[in-house]
């Protein structure tokens, strides 16, 4: 399922289209995409809440794509998640600058058995302060194996986030890191400082492309 969002259309996930999306109750596959700004109109909060409940809707699904605003508005609404992800298997993230770091944990922490996380970073997107969640998320004690990260630039939010992963995913195989273009060349001294990271999987592999 591929859906295409504007802030005009947003609204409508209030009624028939979050009707006709949990019907879709066999989809195995959702992308969801809305690039424009949340905050056209004085209703920046009310939009936030329903994307929320937008990504709720599809929470049957084994593999789900968040492009755009959505990690924005997950961060910025006033009504948190209230479904767990249990078939959720693979989560890809593609973020703006508007992402903000407590929405990755949110899903992190709805994701039960997830097992693969991509996120490819925009320019300019990590700049709130990472925090490690209260609460370590379920699927790094039992089943996410694999991240991977492009746009990687080694700023202190982002190797926080890769400190916490590294010391809670107890069976993470593979951290795979994309650095940015203008970090390329300083690749070896952040794989340096990641390797001082304690680690709770012994078969934790961080390589960088």
């Amino acid at each position: 399922m591929h859906l295409a969002l504007s802030p005009s259309s947003c609204p409508i996930v209030d009624g028939g289209a979050s009707t006709l999306i949990k019907r879709l109750t066999s989809l195995n596959v959702a992308k969801l995409y809305l690039y424009e700004k949340l905050d056209v109109d004085g209703h920046f909060t009310k939009r936030c809440n329903i994307i929320v409940k937008m990504v709720e809707v599809v929470n049957h699904v084994n593999c789900l794509k968040l492009a755009g605003v959505f990690m924005e508005a997950l961060s910025n609404a006033t009504r948190n998640l209230s479904v767990k992800f249990e078939r959720l298997t693979e989560l890809d993230i593609i973020t703006t600058e508007y992402c903000q770091w407590k929405s990755l944990s949110v899903m992190l922490d709805c994701s039960i058995n997830l097992k693969v996380l991509k996120v490819e970073w925009a320019e300019n997107s990590r700049n709130e302060r990472w925090v490690d969640p209260k609460h370590i998320p379920k699927c790094l004690s039992s089943s996410l194996e694999e991240i991977s990260i492009s746009g990687f630039t080694g700023l202190t939010n982002e190797m926080e986030m890769i400190r916490f992963v590294l010391k809670h995913g107890e069976v993470i195989r593979r951290i795979k890191l994309e650095p940015s273009d203008e970090c390329v060349e300083n690749k070896f001294q952040m794989l340096r400082k990641i390797s001082t990271f304690p680690r709770s999987s012994r078969t934790c592999v961080v390589q960088f492309d």
